[in-house]
Formats: structure tokens, sequence, C-alpha cells
């Protein structure tokens, strides 16, 4: 995520929607819900650097994303892919 410390969990996918929660940067196994908004292959491949800037300005993709039991919509362009550190075995002493 970028410099901020924390990013805003919403209730719909509008930056003006309510803020339901925060998610710290450097947070890790966030589960995808699915997104929506964004450029479309198409676009990406097809656009110039400029136009792609603003498309995605006016449409900006938003993911519906679970984080500690907390559900909502957070702004795409903060979001990238990792992996979920394996989970210890029941009863081991990790």
């Amino acid at each position: 995520m970028a410099s901020r410390s924390t990013l805003a969990l919403r209730a719909q996918p509008l930056a003006s929607s309510a803020q339901i929660g925060r998610i710290p940067a450097d947070a890790h196994c966030l589960r995808s819900l699915g997104c929506e908004g964004g450029l479309t292959f198409q676009e990406f491949t097809s656009l110039s650097d400029k136009e792609r800037r603003r498309r995605a300005a006016e449409h900006p993709r938003w993911c519906k994303v679970e984080y500690q039991g907390n559900v909502g919509w957070v702004a795409g362009s903060y979001l990238a892919e990792d992996a979920c550190p394996p989970s210890p075995m029941p009863g081991s002493s990790r």
C-alpha cells in the first residue's frame, strides 16, 4: 500500500461511503471476494499511458475483501497479490 499507515475499509465501493474499519499497511491474508471497475484488458493494452490514467481515475477499481472477520470494500489501487504464510499445524509448538 502507499505511504499511509492504514487503508479504509468501506461499506460500499465508493470513496464517499461510510468507513467501517481500517486495514494496516503491512496487512497480509486479505481474502478477495471480487473486484469491480477499473480498466478492461483491452483498455490496458490499447490506450496510451495518459488515457489509461484518465480512464482509471474515472472508473476506479474497488475490491470487496474480508480481513480478520470484517467484510468491506477497499480501493484496488492499494492492493497487491501476496501469499498467506502457512498456518501452524494443530498441536505444533510454533
